[in-house]
């Protein structure tokens, strides 16, 4: 108690007074008496309470015996805190450089070993723990402050910039570029590398917060500042991040990665799945800005000036590709996510791609399709093969009736024809049509080649046979092919036979429809031949 409330002329009587265990722990939050004198308790608003703590802290260092003091400064409580962070956390600076120094008084390791320890809640270090409590002061000191042997790496692989970002703070973000976090200007590859994972996972992690928000909730002002704070210095909406990495304490984001099934994502895609077209709109802008800054200075550089212009020409193709490849990803991924939840915002992600002048490609139309068919959104393979690919509708073959045939012709019911037989070929042999009044090269040309229909043989299609009846001309026609195309005419053909009415004549059903008789025969040679033959020839203007 005396610890906890600052009190060092009781601590110092009753270390003189009795015999006092200064290693023991709290049974509830395993703290021990130095963890209380860093936690502190303000009693009034005129207490100094850094005084108090700071005091407290160095009286009770000055009992504790040489060999006690490396394990006392190292203890941890039950969160895996030790002093460090419980100073960081608080935002109490001289209480830091307290800590640090008795920790330098046992050793010159000692000071970098406490601050690299990680705590079991958040699996936050001391410096991690400054920078999610927003202590701007505690952060600069620890960057300014050279350790003796000290893998700085470690503190950057915690990713602050993430944590930064996760809580909207501008400042803390604003700081750690001040302070030179950025990856191109590092001279460790190693590092280099970790800072530029934390710059692009900072942007996903807006994305990733903006998509575990409910629909009514409003973007926070600060989310497209620190958009345009991140892309400016360094980020990419365009480039694919890993989201799963375990050394990175947990986040606000983390409760949104577990709903998605890829390893990888981009910050532009997780936007559209968000149904942020505001977020998307700042990214873009910004990241164009900024790309074209980027490629002026890279000209500019004085290791790469001598470089030809087919050196930039060919970085500046790769780096659209790239974006290219992105929007293409971005307009799929909502085209599908507008048709399968009829989500508004995200309806406006497609009109913002579309005003930044994403057309889709060929493979991004197959893509889609193959999603919608699906009614997942599936990731291309890379297997799949698009030299010659032209985006169309699945060619679909009807095949004729087979009954009245014998067993030769159940194996091939078109023997005695001579060559392959379709409903084109159907069609040409209807009483009421002529080959020379269809506007079609093969009708009119090719079928004389390989087809004669005087050796047409449909005696197998009697059965199928009936009579569309228009403006009192009746046009025979098969129920197989106008039903399989046409569901109002299945119906009709269904309903008739139904009634049970037929040709007195023939015993042929009869069905009667209100069309106009160009009309309804262009309908039928669409059915049976797949494409209206019907019309003027092409014009040669």
């Amino acid at each position: 108690l005396a610890c906890e409330l600052g009190h060092a002329a009781c601590i110092k009587a009753l270390l003189c007074s009795a015999t006092i265990k200064l290693d023991y722990r709290d049974r509830g939050s395993g703290n021990t008496a130095y963890h209380f004198c860093c936690l502190g308790r303000v009693t009034s608003a005129n207490d100094d309470d850094v005084n108090n703590k700071v005091s407290a802290l160095d009286t009770l260092m000055s009992h504790t015996p040489n060999a006690l003091r490396k394990r006392v400064l190292l203890l941890t409580n039950r969160e895996g805190r030790n002093l460090a962070h419980i100073a960081c956390s608080r935002g109490d600076l001289l209480l830091l450089k307290c800590v640090i120094g008795h920790l330098s008084n046992v050793s010159s390791q000692m000071p970098w070993k406490a601050l690299t320890v990680t705590d079991r809640l958040l699996g936050h270090t001391p410096f991690i723990s400054a920078v999610y409590a927003g202590e701007c002061e505690i952060v600069a000191h620890l960057l300014i402050t050279r350790f003796p042997s000290a893998d700085y790496s470690i503190l950057f692989s915690a990713c602050p910039l993430t944590i930064a970002a996760s809580n909207y703070d501008t400042a803390m973000a604003t700081l750690l570029f001040e302070m030179g976090y950025d990856a191109q200007t590092t001279a460790s590859s190693e590092i280099s590398q970790i800072m530029r994972y934390d710059i692009n996972r900072s942007l996903l992690e807006l994305m990733l917060i903006r998509c575990g928000m409910d629909d009514g909730e409003e973007v926070d002002a600060d989310n497209f500042e620190l958009i345009r704070l991140l892309v400016s210095n360094g980020a990419n909406p365009h480039k694919a991040v890993s989201i799963r990495k375990q050394q990175k304490p947990k986040t606000r984001g983390d409760d949104t990665v577990a709903d998605l099934a890829g390893e990888e994502e981009t910050p532009l895609s997780i936007a559209v799945m968000a149904g942020d077209f505001q977020s998307i709109e700042c990214m873009l802008h910004s990241y164009m800005h900024a790309l074209v800054e980027t490629q002026s200075l890279r000209r500019k550089d004085p290791l790469l000036i001598s470089q030809p212009e087919s050196y930039f020409k060919a970085v500046e193709g790769r780096e659209s590709d790239a974006i290219q490849d992105s929007l293409q990803s971005a307009l799929v991924n909502a085209l599908f996510l507008t048709w399968q939840s009829g989500d508004v915002n995200i309806g406006k992600c497609c009109l913002v791609l579309y005003r930044r002048g994403v057309k889709l490609s060929l493979r991004s139309l197959q893509w889609l399709e193959k999603c919608i068919s699906m009614n997942r959104f599936v990731i291309p393979s890379s297997s799949w093969d698009h030299s010659g690919f032209y985006f169309e509708a699945p060619l679909v073959q009807y095949s004729l009736p087979k009954t009245y045939l014998d067993a030769i012709e159940v194996i091939n019911p078109y023997a005695n024809v001579g060559a392959f037989m379709c409903w084109s070929h159907v069609l040409l042999a209807l009483p009421w049509t002529n080959r020379f009044s269809f506007n079609c090269k093969w009708m009119r040309n090719d079928t004389n080649a390989d087809f004669d229909s005087d050796q047409l043989d449909t005696i197998h299609l009697l059965d199928d046979e009936f009579y569309l009846v228009v403006e009192d001309e009746r046009l025979l026609l098969h129920k197989s092919i106008i039903s399989a195309k046409s569901g109002k005419l299945a119906a009709a053909i269904r309903f008739m036979e139904a009634q049970g009415l037929c040709n007195d004549e023939e015993d042929k059903l009869c069905v009667s429809i209100d069309l106009p008789i160009l009309l309804a025969k262009m309908l039928i040679c669409h059915i049976y031949h797949g494409s209206v033959s019907f019309g003027l020839m092409t014009s040669p203007v």
